[in-house]
């Protein structure tokens, strides 16, 4: 047995069924140990950067940990944004990078760096395996720190002679085993003392115009059943960050969509600024979350419910802070509601003060429901060049329920954030909100469609990100995995081409493209079936018909510009009202 096949009956142990990787000279001995071993599968990526967006995505919508793999030097390089990534949205992911041998330590060899001091400031932990017998423990470290209170990247430097020396079998076997609790996250899950749950209770229960805030931490607890039935028996609006979005089914009554900077409806923002409490569930409410800290009323007061307890008030001051798992902290409020219920039998006010929260849950509602409804001329426009808005609508028409959108930064997100009203819960948005990298999107939708083959996934990226993934298409076609690919095509990076709109006197510059590539061409190439709609009804009947097929598909949508119209991106619609010599460009 040998180092190489240590490291893979680990990944066995831990119930790893997928790793995502590509690979080197120094990565032989592991690529032979995979070999051998009818599990975990390997599927080949054709980038390193790729390889880590696919474990991400991966981790999101299974709640197990993702892995995966890479060579050293260049690759381990090239395999860092989607670590970060991971790290900075508290993902569980595991990335191993083969290394150098031992023996060529200090000697300048090729592709030789110091991986463990590369990954360290992306991680929460990382460590170079010495002897092939301490691979076990290196690995349990691994898992543990990336599903425990503090989620996140781990990182393993696996050097090639390591992997490569032969051990006794019998006296390896005796290390091999795995932490059953840090196979899928959160591995703990923590409440905080009762009588604080008690006190969260009561605050809720005496509060005016309170509001439930939730952010990515309520999907990676899946707690969208307890968040539900909290909300439904209490009458408490629900807003969500853009990495909370679908914690609630945003066409029920008790639904405010996002909120904050990016994406969110003026008319969404403004209920959490007049709310006088909030419950805060999973969210750092950093920057855009909070529109540049601006998201909160003077007097308002905070619950913040976190699982890592350094988060909590580290933005702003709380009233009370909850450390502990959503779901956990969820199902006791439940539990106290009910039983104050059962305790004054039934009357008026027991179950969360219901009655008195419910107008003014509709009243935040109708609210939102107008404002959409100000929208209209650009959800029906049924012309080519599309606005954006009309393609979210197409996809909100036609695709089911359960689908899953992987979203890149630029051009789709402050649209979806705002538009697409998935009419059930669960994790059914999917982005790489951590940095906001372009060329997220389309590995991440492989990553995604790998961890739940039976959901419709759907990749949105503008044609600036997409050149920076395509070749991915070759990985989706080698596996005919039937996802789609939905291109927003306006010819340059139209974000970027926005902020020089709004704060730089329209002096535009390195983001326009003026290329006349043809991507559906591009896309048959590779072997994808692609389309170009030419009306609003094409595009959501090709919409439909590649959600529910059995091979993959791109579509085309050009669009506007969104230098056309000011997007729901909240200080560029404040900043673009104002005399160009008053706008002063602020965090989003």
């Amino acid at each position: 047995m040998t180092g190489a096949d240590i490291a893979v009956r680990m990944l066995e142990r831990y119930g790893v069924r997928h790793i995502f990787g590509l690979p080197g000279d120094t990565s032989m001995a592991l690529y032979d140990a995979f070999r051998r071993a009818s599990s975990p599968e390997h599927i080949v990526t054709r980038d390193e950067r790729s390889s880590a967006y696919m474990a991400d995505a991966y981790a999101k919508v299974t709640g197990r940990p993702g892995v995966c793999e890479g060579p050293s030097g260049g690759g381990a390089l090239y395999i860092i944004p989607g670590v970060a990534e991971a790290d900075g949205s508290r993902v569980p992911l595991v990335c191993l990078t083969t290394d150098t041998p031992l023996t060529s330590d200090d000697r300048g060899s090729l592709t030789s760096l110091d991986q463990t001091g590369l990954f360290r400031p992306v991680t929460r932990f990382t460590a170079r395996v010495l002897m092939p017998e301490k691979i076990p423990e290196t690995l349990r470290r691994a898992f543990r720190h990336a599903t425990a209170e503090r989620q996140g990247a781990s990182h393993v430097a696996l050097p090639e002679d390591v992997l490569s020396r032969e051990l006794d079998g019998h006296a390896a076997q005796q290390d091999l085993y795995a932490e059953a609790h840090h196979w899928a996250f959160p591995a703990h899950r923590g409440t905080p003392p009762a009588t604080d749950l008690e006190q969260a209770v009561e605050l809720l229960q005496n509060a005016s115009r309170p509001v439930i805030f939730c952010g990515g931490g309520l999907h990676m607890s899946a707690a969208w059943d307890e968040l539900r039935r909290f909300a439904e028996m209490t009458s408490l609006p629900v807003a969500t960050t853009l990495n909370g979005k679908g914690a609630i089914d945003e066409l029920g009554p008790l639904a405010l969509g996002v909120v904050g900077g990016n994406g969110g409806k003026a008319a969404s923002n403004e209920a959490v600024q007049a709310a006088d409490l909030v419950l805060v569930i999973g969210s750092r409410l950093n920057s855009t979350s909070t529109a540049g800290g601006s998201i909160f009323g003077d007097n308002v007061r905070l619950i913040q419910v976190d699982l890592d307890p350094a988060q909590i008030g580290n933005n702003f001051p709380v009233e009370l802070g909850l450390a502990g798992d959503a779901r956990a902290v969820l199902a006791a409020f439940i539990s106290l509601v009910e039983e104050r219920s059962r305790r004054s039998g039934g009357s008026r006010g027991s179950r969360g003060n219901a009655e008195s929260h419910r107008p003014w849950a509709g009243k935040c509602r109708t609210a939102v429901e107008e404002e959409v409804q100000s929208y209209g001329h650009y959800l029906a426009a049924d012309g080519v060049p599309f606005t954006p808005h009309r393609v979210i609508r197409a996809l909100e028409k036609a695709l089911p329920a359960d689908s899953v959108l992987v979203c890149d930064a630029g051009t789709p997100t402050p649209y979806v954030a705002a538009f697409y009203r998935p009419a059930s819960a669960g994790r059914l948005f999917v982005a790489g909100r951590a940095h906001g990298s372009l060329g997220y999107a389309v590995p991440a939708a492989i990553g995604a469609k790998v961890g739940a083959p039976d959901r419709p996934v759907v990749a949105l990226f503008g044609d600036g990100s997409f050149a920076m993934a395509c070749g991915e298409m070759e990985t989706i076609s080698r596996r005919q995995l039937p996802v789609v690919l939905l291109s927003f095509r306006n010819g340059c990076f139209s974000w970027i081409k926005c902020l020089q709109q709004i704060y730089y006197g329209e002096r535009y510059f390195g983001v326009d493209f003026g290329s006349d590539v043809d991507y559906c061409e591009v896309a048959r190439a590779y072997g994808i079936r692609a389309i170009r709609p030419a009306s609003g009804p094409e595009l959501e009947e090709e919409l439909a018909r590649a959600a529910a097929a059995d091979r993959p598909t791109f579509i085309e949508a050009t669009v506007q510009c969104m230098t056309r119209a000011t997007p729901p991106v909240s200080a560029w619609q404040r900043d673009a009202a104002l005399a160009p010599e008053d706008r002063r460009r602020k965090s989003y």
